[in-house]
């Protein structure tokens, strides 16, 4: 089993994803959803992640800072990074 965390600030993927990804795939478990990098790194901190799906650009933490840390705390967490908006 496959252990997902999705990290969007749009409700739609944020709540969407996990359902659309467990009912393909009975491979991956998502565990959890944040919709900000500052929530994802305390929520990531009490579970057991393989691989973080994560939005670029969101509020309060984006994308960028999010994954610079994860990189650093957590080395083995593969990250998927995406982005719907224009990076400046």
């Amino acid at each position: 089993m496959i252990n997902l965390f999705i990290v969007d600030d749009e409700p739609v993927i944020e709540n969407g994803l996990p359902i659309i990804i467990e009912k393909e795939d009975d491979n991956f478990n998502v565990i959890g959803t944040a919709s900000n990098g500052e929530d994802a790194i305390n929520k990531i901190a009490k579970l057991d992640i393989d691989i973080v799906i994560l939005d670029m650009k969101m509020p309060e933490m984006d994308g960028v800072e999010c994954l610079k840390i994860l990189k650093n705390t957590y080395p083995d967490i593969k990250v998927v990074a995406f982005t719907g908006n224009s990076l400046p």
